[in-house]
């Protein structure tokens, strides 16, 4: 009798031990916040579903860098829980913001984190698009990374001018800077920026700063007279003197010969 009592009671024992098990098991699945990320046919727009949060509670949610977790972001929706801690709503992502980040969501105590990557179209502006000192506008980058900008021919995309200027996107992908591109420069160009993976570029035409040619200028005036050259040495007569002694003798032997003839 003794022997089957204390039977059941290790029996009841291992079942209450299992039962608190299931149990703490039970509410750690139901307490243990989760997000869902869907995309939707507007690129601009996202659904998010949560799951484990605390019941009929608000929901906040930002944006996050993934590094050091400051906020971006906040969304602005309106977002509560059900009574089961479970929520579903449409963000509207903000315009500007590109990269990968942490979506965060939390009903305090209850919190989920989610990585998220924006995606986004890049786009320069240069303007004015007639002069030589543009201000320069790029969006949808990759974030904090320097900037490749570059003149280049319209038609043959050869390289005409690389811009110096230290140029770094924020952490939102974008950048705002002036160049001066140089004098010598003239006519229709193809202005592109790039980061690591991404391109934008877009046109101007730059006017021909070369103004018209200047008057000829005064004469100056005559420089100082140079000094005398070295006299020429006296000319050397010995060889004329033998050109006149032989014609001499020439003409005589001449005329010798034609009295001896008559």
């Amino acid at each position: 009798m003794i022997y089957q009592s204390k039977k059941v009671l290790t029996v009841f024992v291992i079942c209450s031990m299992l039962l608190v098990v299931a149990s703490v098991a039970l509410v750690n699945a139901q307490t243990t916040p989760t997000l869902t990320i869907t995309s939707t046919d507007d690129n601009n727009i996202i659904t998010v579903t949560g799951n484990g949060f605390d019941p009929s509670k608000t929901v906040a949610i930002n944006l996050q860098n993934s590094t050091d977790n400051s906020i971006l972001y906040n969304f602005t929706e309106a977002i509560t829980t059900d009574e089961n801690g479970s929520f579903t709503a449409d963000l509207s992502l903000p315009l500007g913001i590109y990269g990968t980040y942490n979506l965060n969501a939390t009903t305090s105590p209850a919190t989920a984190i989610k990585e998220i990557t924006l995606t986004g179209t890049s786009n320069l502006t240069a303007s004015p698009d007639n002069s030589n000192i543009i201000q320069t506008i790029g969006t949808g980058f990759n974030t904090n990374q320097t900037v490749t900008l570059q003149l280049t021919d319209p038609t043959t995309g050869a390289i005409i001018y690389n811009f110096t200027e230290n140029i770094t996107t924020n952490t939102y992908g974008n950048f705002s800077t002036t160049v001066i591109i140089p004098t010598s420069l003239s006519g229709n160009f193809t202005l592109t920026a790039s980061t690591l993976t991404t391109t934008a570029n877009t046109t101007l035409t730059v006017p021909d700063f070369t103004g018209p040619a200047g008057i000829d200028g005064t004469p100056g005036t005559v420089g100082p007279a140079g000094t005398d050259g070295t006299p020429c040495a006296p000319a050397d007569t010995t060889f004329g003197y033998i050109i006149a002694v032989l014609s001499v003798i020439a003409v005589l032997t001449s005329a010798f010969a034609f009295v001896k003839k008559h």
